[in-house]
């Protein structure tokens, strides 16, 4: 019997920080390639980046880098293979070679003094098409919003605008999320859930997180809570809004609906997202990239043609989104 693995695809939107009123984004796509095809080696694609002789900056061993390390195009989009490693933990031993346009990755995983297997580099696979991206779910990989800061930071480097917005890469939430709260009577109370916050966020529910959270010492969870006991409902614009800041900031944790009929939704079955099983290459354990891709590729082509986006990479806007 071939082994399989199940992998979790989801689509994110773009959305950007910007207070510039005639700012245009790019075609993620363009801005992977203008990266990927200026350089003959991966040392300049490196983030945080590297110093002249390809060291790691000091102070910044510790900290989570990023590279792309495969690129593919097709006709709508590119496929790219994004790498994560933290610098202490190579081993001196088994250094990753920079000089090279595609590193080699057959150094990873190693057995650590446990005699457990750990992974040196953690890989992301994703297919980027214009203000969209479908990505699989990887663990031990880091989140999205670090994701969506390399992407930033290459668009700062590769591309001839140095202040490039900051990107964030969020849900797209279902369109049946309205739908769910009018079938159960209207939104009762929303629940946000806050456990190891920033000093301070942009986000309205987190900063009011927060500052619950100083007013007494020693606290390391809170949770808010908005409620109507009148017989009323909360507003849907209102709770769409704390849906789209709990996943775009990283400082809130959990987000929960409480509906009039006793039901209560949370964010992630709201989330278009697609889980797939794919055959194992045998004696390697995982499956081929070439596999991933092409589902990766698939899905997006099942959500232009079920008008979930459009043939250019937008979201619809019948789609309930951040």
């Amino acid at each position: 019997m071939v082994a399989t693995t199940a992998r979790t695809l989801y689509l994110k939107a773009a959305r950007y920080r910007s207070t510039r009123s005639n700012f245009q984004p790019m075609a993620l796509e363009s801005v992977i390639l203008s990266a990927w095809n200026s350089t003959s080696s991966t040392q300049p694609l490196v983030w945080p980046e590297l110093d002249a002789a390809g060291n790691h900056q000091q102070g910044n061993e510790g900290k989570r880098h990023w590279f792309i390390n495969l690129v593919v195009e097709k006709s709508r989009g590119v496929s790219v293979r994004l790498c994560s490693y933290t610098p202490s933990e190579i081993p001196t031993s088994m250094p990753l070679d920079f000089s090279v346009k595609n590193v080699g990755l057959e150094n990873t995983p190693i057995m650590d003094r446990n005699g457990d297997e750990r992974q040196l580099v953690h890989v992301v696979h994703a297919h980027i098409y214009n203000q969209v991206v479908v990505i699989e779910s990887t663990r031990g990989a880091g989140n999205l919003d670090e994701v969506a800061r390399y992407i930033t930071e290459i668009a700062r480097l590769f591309t001839s605008d140095n202040k490039y917005p900051r990107i964030h890469l969020n849900d797209v939430i279902s369109k049946d999320l309205k739908s769910a709260i009018k079938a159960g009577g209207g939104a009762k109370a929303v629940e946000l859930a806050l456990s190891q916050p920033k000093t301070s966020s942009r986000s309205v529910y987190a900063s009011s997180l927060i500052s619950a959270k100083k007013a007494i010492g020693g606290t390391d969870s809170l949770v808010l809570k908005w409620e109507n006991k009148s017989g009323s409902s909360l507003k849907i614009k209102d709770v769409e809004k704390a849906f789209d800041e709990a996943e775009t900031y990283d400082e809130i944790d959990r987000i929960s609906i409480s509906l009039r009929n006793g039901e209560t939704l949370y964010l992630g079955k709201h989330r278009i997202k697609k889980t797939v099983v794919i055959p194992q290459v045998a004696g390697v354990g995982a499956p081929s990239a070439d596999q991933v891709y092409n589902l990766l590729y698939d899905y997006l082509l099942d959500l232009i043609k079920n008008h979930v986006l459009t043939g250019d990479g937008q979201l619809k806007s019948a789609t309930a989104t951040p």
